[in-house]
């Protein structure tokens, strides 16, 4: 093996990484979608259709969870991908995470090893270290630590999976190009760089911290002498020719941001996005909690626990003397310094701790973001962290071999072997508590059970479980869970919004109303609250006040297909035809594949008498969903209204045909849990 290892590095590698990746997750792959999944994947009608694609990089509505202020076309692409290959199987979706995790982990690989073999004085005191062991153990290490787990299970969580993916590439190609490690074809490198750069900005913002990397790299080792990294430029001005391609990639990304989203720094001046949860942040209290997060982090890798999807116990600090902040910056100060003082004999340590905070700077810094700790978040800073690790690994060992005065031969060889199982262990016991932590989000069940049990004042479990006994039928038990919820945290709209609608599907609409007003108090904002209270309106009768509602449900998410469906409804209990044939049309302009589209918009046009469109309608829905009885059905009316007797036996036929090979499926509710 290791003669395979020092012939063929890249291969063996590859393979190592490889096979060790999918042993650790391959429990995980039937797993189902969680959370933010639901609402930003399952939920997002725009990526059923590849037809959608141009629109990903114009228009911010298309992205999930409502949310107008994001801007991630080349995320939205994968999603669309993985759909048309086989809908919403989540085993492709997870089989993706998984080829990027493992993809991230190669480049480490590659990354380290090409800075350990190019650069002169990247060995500190130990010139004969192996070049190929540290990228190798750096990046198996990255790709089992169970620290990950959050971001390879979180199919939401792909966007920092990505970005991650692009960022180190981005680096790597530079690394080749402009700055040196190449030998030949630098111009191919560089262009490759910008792409994986431009690629990365188009996933998440993360990405845009490459260039302060290389800064980093330029000055550690390239001008060691230098006196700050920013002072190369004033020194020596033509060096900014090796940034030009990221700075040009970087304004063109900046200037389409700001173009489609003009309002993307309102968050500095009003504070971050409001959870129902929690108070709108102030941009220093966000600065200052983040100070904690980035200990906590780093705690983390070291002790991979708790892990949680959702951490709302973390809390938030707003004054600098808080004990715990004032802690956490003098920690962090102590790692940086040291870092700064061991830059000339350990620069790849001292490099990689820097990656760890710089990375950290987009979302972990002083722009407000709704979540003060989340776990995939730190996702690219954990390279920085995996590298230091097996770099202070490998020269601890020589280190400790030197003071020792171990001779060669037996000695020595012993005390690697001592070493090499050591690593073993540690790297099987992260495999193995990685495995464990696969089978936590096996469904939204045992994912909220494990929040329970480690958080049990997180009211989102006891949402969760009111949610599974409500469509079990069991009421009684789902409003016990979301009043306990209700209990937890009292300022969750969101749990207002459930307890409004198993309330409806009681029929105690006064308390359902009592409780969608107390949801909009909370969050002003909330689609959902919106249009639930919309439907309840409907069915009081209350047209006017349920379109209202509608309407500000599409303000707040502009793809909520639902509440255009409910808008058509709301005005046929007015006999407004034109008007609800408008919406069923625009229903079907966000979402192509929606059945109830063609459905309403075909059955409308035959009761305006337009034949000849409600068949077009009709066609383009089987088209669309060829088994779908119902519109099959609605097909063989119209041709029969048609006089269009032969396909209107034909039409009916098939849906006869689909409607009894149907297989009962269980049950599902559309009860609103995002």
């Amino acid at each position: 093996m290791a003669k395979t290892f020092r012939d063929h590095p890249r291969a063996f590698a590859l393979l190592l990484l490889t096979a060790g990746g999918f042993i650790t997750y391959i429990n995980s792959l039937p797993n189902s979608f969680h959370f933010d999944d639901i609402a930003g994947v399952v939920r997002n009608p725009t990526i059923r259709d590849l037809t959608n694609i141009p629109a990903y990089f114009t228009d911010p509505s298309t992205f999930g969870l409502g949310r107008t202020r994001e801007w991630r076309p080349i995320l939205q692409i994968t999603y669309a991908l993985n759909y048309a290959i086989d809908g919403y199987n989540p085993v492709v979706f997870r089989i993706f995470n998984l080829l990027l995790h493992i993809g991230t982990g190669y480049l480490i690989f590659l990354t380290v090893t090409a800075i350990c073999q190019h650069s002169k004085n990247e060995l500190g005191a130990n010139r004969k270290a192996p070049t190929n062991l540290p990228g190798l153990l750096a990046g198996i290490l990255f790709v089992v630590h169970t620290v990950n787990s959050e971001a390879v299970n979180y199919i939401w969580a792909r966007s920092s999976l990505l970005a991650t993916f692009f960022l180190i590439l981005a680096f790597y190609c530079f690394l080749r190009g402009p700055f040196g490690l190449g030998q030949d074809k630098k111009w191919i490198w560089q262009c490759s760089g910008a792409v994986s750069y431009a690629l990365g900005l188009g996933t998440k913002a993360t990405a845009i911290t490459v260039p302060g990397m290389l800064v980093f790299y330029e000055f550690l080792f390239l001008n060691p002498a230098a006196k700050t990294p920013f002072a190369l430029f004033f020194t020596e001005p033509r060096r900014l020719r090796k940034y030009l391609s990221m700075g040009l990639v970087l304004t063109g990304y900046l200037a389409v941001r700001l173009w489609l989203l003009p309002r993307m720094f309102t968050s500095l001046v009003t504070g971050g996005p409001r959870m129902p949860s929690e108070p709108r942040i102030s941009s220093y209290s966000y600065l200052l909690t983040q100070f904690r997060a980035w200990l906590y982090y780093l705690k983390l890798f070291v002790w991979p626990a708790p892990l949680l999807i959702d951490y709302p116990g973390f809390g938030w600090s707003h004054s600098l003397l808080d004990k715990r902040v004032l802690l956490s910056l003098a920690i962090i100060l102590v790692v940086i310094i040291s870092a700064w003082l061991f830059r000339r004999t350990h620069p790849l340590v001292s490099l990689f701790v820097f990656w760890y905070f710089v990375a950290l700077l987009p979302e972990a810094s002083f722009i407000p973001l709704a979540d003060a700790v989340v776990g995939y978040r730190a996702y690219p800073a954990y390279v920085g962290l995996a590298i230091v690790a097996a770099i202070l690994s490998r020269d601890g060992l020589e280190w400790v071999r030197r003071k020792a005065g171990l001779p060669g031969g037996t000695a020595e060889s012993f005390f690697r072997l001592t070493y090499g199982t050591t690593v073993s262990l540690i790297i099987l016991a992260l495999i193995g508590a990685t495995i464990i932590r696969n089978q936590d989000w096996r469904d939204e069940i045992t994912l909220w059970q494990d929040v329970m049990r480690k958080d049990p004042t997180n009211p989102r479990p006891y949402m969760t479980f009111g949610q599974q006994a409500f469509i079990r039928g069991d009421y009684e038990t789902s409003g016990e869970f979301l009043d306990k919820a209700v209990q937890v945290n009292p300022k969750s709209s969101h749990t207002f919004i459930l307890r409004g609608y198993l309330n409806v599907r009681q029929n105690k609409n006064e308390q359902a109303l009592a409780d969608y007003k107390k949801a909009l108090d909370l969050d002003p904002r909330s689609p959902y609250a919106f249009f639930y209270r919309a439907e309840l309106l409907r069915k009081l009768e209350k047209s006017d006040e349920a379109l209202r509602d509608y309407q500000s449900a599409l303000k707040f998410m502009p793809y909520y297909t639902d509440a255009y469906l409910g808008i058509a409804m709301a005005y046929l209990d007015k006999d407004q035809i034109a008007e609800a044939t408008e919406a069923c049309a625009n229903l079907l302009k966000i979402d192509p594949q929606d059945r109830r589209g063609y459905d309403c918009l075909g059955t409308l046009l035959v009761e305006q008498n337009r034949l000849p469109d409600a068949l077009t309608v009709y066609k383009r829905g089987v088209q669309r969903n060829p088994k779908d009885d119902e519109l099959w059905y609605g097909l063989g009316s119209t041709y029969e209204k048609s006089r269009m007797d032969k396909e209107a036996a034909e039409a009916f036929d098939k849906a006869r045909r689909l409607r009894s090979a149907k297989i009962a499926a269980p049950t599902s509710s559309d009860f609103p849990l995002e």
